[in-house]
């Protein structure tokens, strides 16, 4: 979904799931300079569930950010906690967050 080596905008993805989303591929969503970047929209139980069974933002930012999705991150978890940690950088010109059934804590930079 990268946008072409010759010009034009990136693609979106939209991932669903009643269950738990795990990102652990490589996903292209750059474009070159003058054009948008990829746009991304989450909505799951949870995300990269860690071993305690809470979402793994860094995981996913990190897949995104590699990936190069800039122009928009949409991100809901129906369950858990959603903690973007200390030192964690989200690099998009949009980002919605939502954490239907626990707590949103931002300590990283957004």
């Amino acid at each position: 979904m990268a946008g072409a080596a010759a010009g034009g905008d990136a693609g979106t993805l939209w991932l669903s799931a009643g269950g738990d989303a795990v990102l652990a591929a490589d996903l292209f969503g750059d474009a070159v300079a003058g054009h948008a970047s990829g746009r991304v929209f989450i909505d799951a139980q949870r995300v990269n569930p860690d071993n305690g069974a809470d979402n793994d933002y860094g995981a996913v930012n990190a897949v995104l950010n590699a990936g190069g999705f800039r122009a928009l991150r949409h991100l809901r978890v129906r369950a858990g906690d959603l903690d973007i940690a200390a030192g964690v950088t989200t690099r998009a010109a949009e980002i919605v967050l939502a954490a239907d059934g626990g707590d949103l804590r931002v300590a990283g930079t957004l």
